[in-house]
């Protein structure tokens, strides 16, 4: 009983280690250092021309495409199958995917970014990220089989008052996303969770830099 225990306390140490595990952030161009003697930070995200899909996140069978495909593509093809299903579930599963960018992905990528990273969030600080998702695989979990969501994108640190002025550009990629115990069978909890590492593992990348 002992041995089950310690072997039981050694998997979910290995889970937790290993759930940023393949996520990479990196400094493409410019210089952090101007965030030295900053405090605050404001928040921006765009998800434009976002593709979804990486080849390998779809479960097996009629149905699913292994390929990439656009976010446009994506909703459309999602939308009629549920509202074929059930009139109406369909455009309800279509505006529940805009909306939880604001409501779901975007305050955990935040929260996770001022724990790690050493931010606080404020509209009128002086720099402010822009966070643009380049690519979501949504992942799924059928039970017997499941794949982790993952998301991609490019972090602009630019000036509040002047955008068009980018001191920093960062990219994260393949940030991960799933519960600890494969309970994750909503899509949306998956991509939070994604979300939520990319946050941290930004928040971490840049206070580690500075």
């Amino acid at each position: 009983m002992k041995h089950l225990k310690c072997l039981t306390l050694l998997s979910f140490i290995l889970l937790i280690t290993g759930r940023g595990f393949g996520q990479k952030v990196k400094l493409e161009e410019g210089d952090l250092s101007p965030l030295k003697t900053e405090k605050t930070l404001a928040f921006a995200f765009t998800y434009d021309s976002m593709s979804m899909g990486s080849g390998h996140g779809h479960p097996p069978g009629p149905g699913h495409s292994h390929g990439q495909q656009t976010e446009a593509e994506y909703v459309a093809k999602h939308t009629e199958e549920y509202n074929k299903k059930s009139p109406g579930k369909g455009d309800e599963w279509a505006k529940a995917w805009k909306d939880d960018r604001e409501t779901l992905y975007e305050p955990g990528f935040t929260k996770e970014f001022e724990k790690y990273g050493g931010f606080q969030p404020d509209p009128k600080a002086k720099y402010t990220i822009i966070f643009k998702t380049t690519n979501t695989e949504p992942g799924f979990n059928i039970g017997i089989m499941r794949h982790n969501a993952e998301i991609s994108g490019v972090a602009w640190i630019v000036e509040t008052g002047n955008k068009s002025h980018v001191i920093a550009k960062i990219s994260v990629t393949n940030a991960p996303g799933g519960s600890f115990f494969d309970n994750d069978y909503a899509t949306d909890e998956r991509i939070s969770t994604a979300y939520s590492e990319a946050g941290r593992g930004l928040g971490y990348f840049i206070k580690g830099k500075l």
